[in-house]
């Protein structure tokens, strides 16, 4: 779906209400339209109650009338049982489709977000906001037809049987419903706004936990339990208190929902014994009021239960869909370069200016201009702080230029499709980024077609085949999650093999060997000189020894390129690379 409509979604839930119900919609239909028919065949009962009192109030010894009666009786609520009982088979089918669709295309349209959502918001959080999205299609259908839909169907029928006894009970009725409902409709938007006050503080809270579940390890390390705990507390603390609130103010909102139901239900009965002693009404009409109102009092009692329980799933459904729906802040635009035209991986920055947008105090890049020529190699030396990390993140477009452009082959890359773009980039982080899933799975994960052999043929030139065959399961071994189960070297292996296996014309190496042990480091940089070959590479390090055979350096500081050459020449200049590498060797 076109992302601009699903956008709309941000601030409409009602919108994304009718779009996910109109998905098999003909189900949805049916279920409402049998919900209808049960409803109108089960209000016989109370008409049939009311034949039935009247006919033994004179009895006159006619059995088959009284039979006749009972049978119509077991008949419509037989029928009515039989309506339901399929309502709720078709709802098994449809409901869980429709959740499973709102969940798919909400995590769809979240994944697309740019990098710096990201690592704006909790990842724990908005693991909730996909699940409250779909939690809540999967909670409002059966309120809006088995509670909401099924009483006012109930509430037609009941006024209308009203109305046979006399017009004044039928208008005492209709009057005392009409307040019911209009009070419950006032109290269930004021518990919307609690709902959703309850809702952000479940999600806050729920996200806190993730958050130091997936860090327990650092937790541990720094003896840091009893502190985490307490931001827990405190996280479940406000939650606490705020969905007290809510349920206080649903407490006595029902007390006093309750007092306008028996008052309804004592002027309807004194006004119908009234009629009675009159010679209007019979003791059948009683009999059918009473059924009518005891059927309906425990319903118009919860009525505004119902639609608190709505409006708090509308509340959270409202504060995923803003979270998950909002704007990307990185948009495809006219796709005007394809794979094909970036096979060589020429780069160019063209006078590019770039700061963070929560950081107006400093801009990172102030007309920088820089080419890489298709093949060379480079490496990125700076402090930290310096521009490095951004001017990579500007290359793969997690973030882009305030002004100026940045071509690939003669594309700029603002009017190239995202996936295209990093298609033809192939990146090995500092931290190594695998799934919670086998080894064959991790290193295919750039390209899931390639074969077992090219797999093989991977893993051998990034020195990872020795230890995968070691594991009992081989290939087939979990890595756990964020790849836990594996050492640092091994996990940069798996990620070189993964990078190998994406046939692109430019790598980026990210602080690809900062943390590995002498043996590790040696076995991994032998691995990227395989891989660096014929690809343009960027290459991000610290550690000054690791770029000695680069074809050029150049040296980062304060967003501005301060020298440019190669490692022999930057040592004969004596400027900020030679102090570099005198802080880290001691020596030229």
């Amino acid at each position: 779906m076109n992302e601009k409509k699903l956008q709309k979604f941000q601030y409409d839930p009602k919108g994304f209400i009718f779009f996910a119900a109109r998905q098999k919609v003909c189900l949805g239909i049916i279920i409402f339209i049998c919900v209808i028919i049960a409803r109108g065949v089960y209000t016989i009962v109370p008409f049939i109650s009311k034949q039935i009192t009247d006919l033994l109030t004179h009895f006159s010894g006619n059995y088959d009338d009284l039979y006749r009666l009972i049978f119509l009786l077991l008949i419509a609520m037989i029928v009515s049982m039989l309506i339901y009982r399929i309502t709720g088979i078709i709802a098994t089918i449809w409901i869980p489709y429709i959740e499973k669709y709102a969940a798919q295309i909400s995590f769809d349209y979240l994944m697309r977000h740019g990098a710096q959502y990201f690592s704006n918001r909790l990842s724990g959080k908005l693991q909730n906001k996909i699940f409250n999205i779909s939690q809540a299609i999967h909670n409002i259908f059966p309120i809006i037809f088995w509670n909401l839909t099924d009483l006012c169907v109930k509430l037609f029928f009941s006024i209308f049987l009203a109305f046979t006894v006399h017009f004044y009970v039928g208008c005492v009725f209709l009057i005392f419903s009409a307040i019911t409902v209009i009070y419950s409709i006032f109290v269930s938007r004021k518990l919307a706004k609690y709902s959703q006050i309850c809702a952000e503080s479940a999600s806050e809270s729920r996200g806190v936990m993730i958050d130091v579940i997936s860090n327990i390890l650092a937790v541990k390390q720094n003896v840091a339990l009893e502190r985490e705990s307490h931001n827990v507390d405190s996280a479940l603390e406000d939650y606490r208190r705020k969905s007290q609130k809510n349920w206080n103010f649903f407490e006595w909102s029902l007390l006093f929902n309750n007092i306008i139901i028996l008052t309804m239900f004592f002027v309807v009965l004194i006004v119908s014994v009234h009629f009675l002693r009159e010679g209007v009404a019979t003791p059948g009409d009683i009999v059918m009021l009473l059924v009518i109102m005891m059927g309906l009092y425990g319903e118009l009692q919860f009525l505004s239960m119902s639609l608190n329980r709505f409006m708090e799933q509308y509340g959270q459904l409202r504060e995923g869909l803003e979270e998950v729906f909002a704007p990307f802040d990185i948009v495809d635009r006219s796709y005007e370069c394809k794979d094909g035209k970036m096979s060589k991986g020429d780069i160019l920055f063209d006078h590019i200016n770039f700061k963070y947008e929560d950081d107006d105090s400093q801009a990172v890049f102030k007309d920088l201009s820089f080419s890489i020529p298709s093949g060379q190699k480079v490496g990125l030396v700076g402090e930290s702080g310096a521009g490095k990390s951004t001017f990579v993140n500007l290359l793969l477009r997690f973030v882009e230029p305030n002004d100026g452009v940045i071509l690939i082959d003669g594309c700029d890359i603002s009017k190239i499709k995202q996936d295209t773009l990093r298609n033809v980039v192939a990146y090995v982080p500092q931290d190594s980024m695998l799934f919670h899933r086998t080894l064959q799975d991790n290193i295919k994960y750039s390209d899931p077609h390639v074969s077992d052999e090219e797999m093989i043929i991977a893993t051998k030139r990034a020195h990872a085949e020795k230890f995968i065959e070691d594991l009992p399961k081989k290939y087939n071994t979990l890595v756990g999650e964020r790849g836990v189960k594996l050492s640092g070297g091994q996990k940069q292996r798996v990620m070189i093999a993964r990078a190998m296996l994406k046939k692109s014309p430019i790598l980026v190496l990210d602080e690809a060997t900062s943390a590995l042990d002498s043996e590790s480091e040696k076995l991994i940089q032998d691995a990227l000189e395989k891989l660096m070959e014929d690809r343009t590479t960027i290459v991000i390090a610290h550690r000054l020894s690791t770029l000695k055979k680069m074809d050029r350096i150049v040296v980062f500081d304060n967003g501005k390129i301060i020298e440019d050459g190669t490692h022999k020449e930057l040592l004969e200049k004596r400027g900020k690379y030679y102090d570099l590498w005198q802080y880290q060797t001691g020596e030229m």
